[in-house]
């Protein structure tokens, strides 16, 4: 991975942790943002997180990778454990390029002084790195993410740490999907979640209890019904063959049979009304092109399931 390969290059050490990253967005937010958080995480490593002899007790670096929802926008999080932003050092290039003067600048809240990194060409660095130093570049993201009618702001504590808070307002979801369109009620899950489709032929059933299981990476996987789960099929379905849905995210896994057709298609998914909502494992809706209505799965309740029975 590039962040590990930039962390040794420069002798430090990191822990890289990632919650949240089953929320989505709309394909062109993805694009926008995939660039600007390789920056800040570059950075984090290069400028937040301390060599491994300046760090002692503190151990590993620690860098941070959150996504959340927020109302109908999403918040993203980007934070370490290095030194933090230098006030100072922001202070003195302020009087270098002559911004403002030491007055106005004595006026200023930690959060005002810290903005000033997002302005073009503004770095506390003497040096240029590849991978460059906080400052540089992230006027750039601040302008991308503010082509998406988005902000950024950032936090530092000296000795604790940096964040930076991404908020993306708007979002929808544009996925690829798996839809079981044989359903009296058509559910659709995420492509990047299915880990397998295999006929029940192809598949080494264990017993466990009364309930047919898989064994995938050593642990049992209880085999559910779609119809049990998500309402009957729809007619003429028989002459069809069993099929057996492995969905896996998270370190997490759900295993489904399905006797329908099968199909692949892009959909975009709006929250669902609070009606739709109280069903146990709707996370959005949406209508195909020929009226139907489509229910993106829950694969969190799905997966609470297994959890349950464990």
């Amino acid at each position: 991975m590039p962040l590990f390969r930039t962390a040794t290059s420069l002798n430090k050490n990191i822990e890289f942790n990632v919650s949240g990253d089953n929320e989505r967005a709309d394909r062109t937010i993805i694009n926008v943002l995939s660039s600007a958080l390789m920056h800040l995480l570059r950075n984090s490593v290069d400028h937040g997180i301390e060599k491994n002899e300046e760090r002692g007790q503190k151990g590993n670096g620690k860098i941070d990778l959150d996504f959340s929802k927020e109302k109908d926008g999403l918040l993203i999080t980007v934070s370490d454990d290095g030194k933090g932003l230098n006030r100072k050092k922001i202070e003195e290039k302020l009087r270098q390029i002559e911004l403002l003067s030491d007055d106005d600048i004595k006026k200023l809240s930690d959060l005002q002084v810290y903005d000033f990194i997002f302005q073009p060409g503004f770095s506390t660095k003497s040096d240029v790195s590849e991978t460059s130093g906080r400052g540089v570049g992230l006027d750039v993201v601040k302008k991308n993410i503010s082509s998406l009618g988005g902000s950024i702001s950032v936090v530092s504590d000296a000795g604790i740490g940096t964040k930076f808070f991404l908020r993306i307002p708007n979002i929808v979801s544009t996925e690829d999907c798996l839809v079981l369109s044989d359903l009296k009620t058509i559910y659709a899950f995420p492509t990047r979640s299915i880990q397998w489709i295999r006929t029940v032929a192809q598949v080494d059933f264990q017993k466990h209890s009364t309930i047919r299981s898989i064994v995938h990476e050593k642990n049992i996987i209880p085999v559910h019904n779609a119809s049990d789960l998500f309402g009957n099929l729809a007619e003429n379905v028989d002459d069809l063959e069993e099929k057996i849905i492995l969905i896996n995210m998270n370190e997490k896994a759900f295993a489904l049979s399905y006797k329908g057709k099968l199909s692949y298609s892009e959909h975009v998914f709006d929250e669902p009304d609070p009606l739709v909502s109280k069903l146990p494992f709707v996370s959005g809706t949406t209508v195909d092109q020929d009226r139907n209505i489509i229910f993106r799965a829950n694969l969190e309740k799905l997966f609470e399931i297994n959890e349950r029975a464990a």
